[in-house]
C-alpha cells in the first residue's frame, strides 16, 4: 500500500542510516512565509520524554514533503497495526493542478488552514499557485491528513517484546536483511530507499532553517490557537470590556455627584427649630456621611 504514495519524483531516493527507533518529531504549526505554505516541526533525540528535552532542532519544510512524508509513514504503519488509512482526494493537490469550475479556471494547492492547525486546499488565480482566489473555496475534505499538528509523535512505532521487527514479519525481514533498502533498483520502484521512518528521515532529509520570521509566524499560530478564541469572539470580549469600562465609569461619577451633595453643615436661625430643608448651608466637606449642625440659643 505504502508503494502507491511514491509519486515519481524522487522524493525518497536518498540513503539514511539513522537509527530512529528512540527519537520522536512535533509537527507545531503551518504558516504562510512569503506566500510559501510551510509546515513548522521540532526534532528530539533519544530519551526525549514525548518532546520534553534533547531537542534536535526547529525546522521548517514545503507543505508537499511533509504530507507526503507524512502519507507513506501512515501507510507503512497501517500495514502492521490493521487500521485503514485513507487520505482522500486532498492527495491530488500536493502541486498546483488546474480545474475547471463551472467554466471558471483555477488552481488548486493542498497548504495551510486559515487557523495554522491544519491544511486545507487553497484556490489560486495563477498556475504557480501564488495568488490565491478570494472568490472560490473548494472545499476538499481533508479530514483523511490528521497529522495531529502540536503532538508529539515517535518516529518509528512502538511494540511489545511479541510484536515488531523480529515477529517474522516479511515487511520488516525485508529491511532488516536489505541493508536499509527496502526495494532493489531493478524492482519497479525506481531506486527509491523506504526507510524505518519515512516521516523522520524526510522531514530531516529536505529540513530547513526555521530562523526568527519563521519562528516568529509559528509564535502568532501557537498563540491564537491556545487561546481557542475565534475572531468574531475577540470583538465580542473586548466589546464587553468598553461596555464594563463605561459602566465603571458612571458608576463613579454618580457616587461623586452623591459626595457633593453630602456632607454639608447647616446654620440654623435663633428662632427655627431643627428643620434640615430650612437650613442654609454654610460650609461643604465631601464626605460619605450627612452631619447637621444646630444651634439653639436660650435666652
Amino acid at each position: 500500500m505504502a508503494d502507491k504514495y511514491y509519486d515519481g519524483t524522487g522524493f525518497f531516493s536518498f540513503e539514511d542510516d539513522t537509527d530512529w527507533s528512540s527519537k520522536s518529531i512535533k509537527p507545531t504549526s503551518c504558516i504562510i512565509e512569503n506566500d510559501e505554505h510551510k509546515v513548522v516541526y521540532n526534532m528530539y533525540k533519544d530519551n526525549n520524554q514525548k518532546c520534553q528535552k534533547h531537542k534536535m532542532g526547529t525546522y521548517k519544510t514545503d507543505v508537499k514533503n511533509f504530507i507526503k512524508a507524512y502519507a507513506v509513514q501512515q501507510a507503512r504503519d497501517s500495514e502492521i497495526t490493521g487500521y485503514k488509512f485513507e487520505p482522500g482526494d486532498a492527495m491530488n493537490y500536493l502541486y498546483c493542478t488546474a480545474e475547471y469550475v463551472n467554466d471558471y479556471l483555477f488552481y488548486l494547492q493542498l497548504g495551510c488552514s486559515s487557523t495554522g492547525k491544519g491544511f486545507q486546499v487553497n484556490a489560486y488565480k495563477d498556475s504557480s499557485c501564488m495568488e490565491q482566489a478570494v472568490n472560490y473555496n473548494p472545499y476538499i475534505d481533508v479530514s483523511g491528513l490528521q497529522v495531529g499538528i502540536g503532538s508529539c509523535k515517535n518516529c518509528q512505532l512502538q511494540y511489545g517484546n511479541n510484536y515488531g521487527y523480529n515477529n517474522g514479519n516479511n515487511y520488516y525481514n525485508m529491511y532488516n536483511n536489505g541493508g536499509g533498502q527496502y526495494y532493489g533498483n531493478n524492482n519497479g520502484n525506481n531506486g527509491y530507499f523506504m526507510h524505518k521512518s519515512p516521516m523522520c528521515a524526510a522531514a530531516y532529509n529536505y529540513k530547513e532553517t526555521c530562523g526568527y520570521k519563521c519562528k516568529n509566524l509559528a509564535s502568532k499560530v501557537g498563540s491564537n490557537s491556545s487561546s481557542g478564541m475565534s475572531g468574531v469572539q475577540g470583538l465580542f470580549l473586548f466589546m464587553g470590556f468598553l461596555a464594563a469600562l463605561a459602566l465603571c465609569f458612571f458608576a463613579k461619577k454618580a457616587a461623586d455627584d452623591k459626595d457633593s451633595n453630602e456632607g454639608i453643615e447647616y446654620q440654623g436661625g435663633a428662632n427655627d427649630n431643627f428643620n434640615p430643608e430650612k437650613q442654609q448651608p454654610i460650609a461643604a466637606k465631601k464626605s460619605r456621611s450627612v452631619t447637621w449642625t444646630t444651634k439653639k440659643i436660650y435666652k
